[in-house]
């Protein structure tokens, strides 16, 4: 497959379409005379494989310390993870904040300071929560809204959060949500239908059964229920 390239002399700038047997080396232009190199695009690729390969090895080895730093707890290894919170790799950071999450009461220091120091703390914990379902890291965000510690916009992205987790736990949190917010009355509702129904489609289906229960003290049920068989029996022929 042919290389493009454009001649280096600035009075030139020929474009070119050089034959790829040509790559890594140096051809003349045929316009002004000079040099042009011709860049091998295999070579470079295979160099910036081997640059991702040596990465991924140092995030693993970076990673693996801070589990082995888990194992080894308080007080050695939780002022060591503490460190990886930043760490450049997101699957390191995760990590850290989850084992200090999980390192219960030793940890509070840590992560007080955590929220001190770090920019949108409270969305990277929602991020830890949602991406690995953390119990410790949602029970972290339901004693922040119960003692009322994060603003209400914080408050109204934990709402869906809750709902996308599947967690019980969350429950009393939305009930303290509703009575403190009520202006999210609706978006809480429809999370604690979530909770309460997690079968794919109940929480919808939910919505309807009223209407239903209005139309049986009616006497109206058996009628409907009637007129359904019958367009099913009509389905059937």
């Amino acid at each position: 497959m042919p290389i493009s390239v454009i001649c280096d002399n600035n009075s030139c700038r020929k474009s070119l379409k050089i034959k790829d047997e040509f790559a890594g080396k140096i051809v003349e232009c045929p316009r002004c005379g000079g040099n042009i190199r011709v860049p091998d695009y295999h070579l470079q690729q295979q160099f910036l494989e081997a640059e991702e390969n040596i990465a991924s090895r140092v995030v693993e080895e970076r990673l693996g310390a801070v589990l082995a730093l888990k194992k080894l707890g308080d007080p050695f290894g939780l002022p060591l993870i503490y460190d990886r919170v930043a760490d450049p790799a997101p699957v390191v950071a995760d990590e850290a904040l989850l084992a200090l999450l999980e390192g219960k009461e030793a940890a509070r220091p840590f992560l007080a300071r955590f929220f001190q120091e770090e920019h949108d703390a409270v969305r990277r914990l929602m991020k830890v929560a949602d991406k690995r379902r953390s119990a410790e890291a949602l029970d972290f965000i339901c004693t922040l809204v119960e003692e009322n510690k994060l603003s209400e916009q914080y408050v109204s992205e934990m709402v869906p959060l809750f709902a996308r987790i599947q967690n019980r736990r969350a429950l009393p949190t939305l009930e303290a949500i509703r009575r403190r917010y009520p202006n999210l009355e609706q978006l809480v509702q429809a999370a604690i239908g979530r909770l309460e129904h997690p079968e794919s489609g109940v929480a919808t289906l939910y919505k309807g059964v009223r209407p239903l229960e209005k139309l049986g003290k009616l006497g109206c049920l058996p009628v409907l229920l009637a007129l359904l068989a019958g367009g099913v029996a009509l389905l059937v022929r």
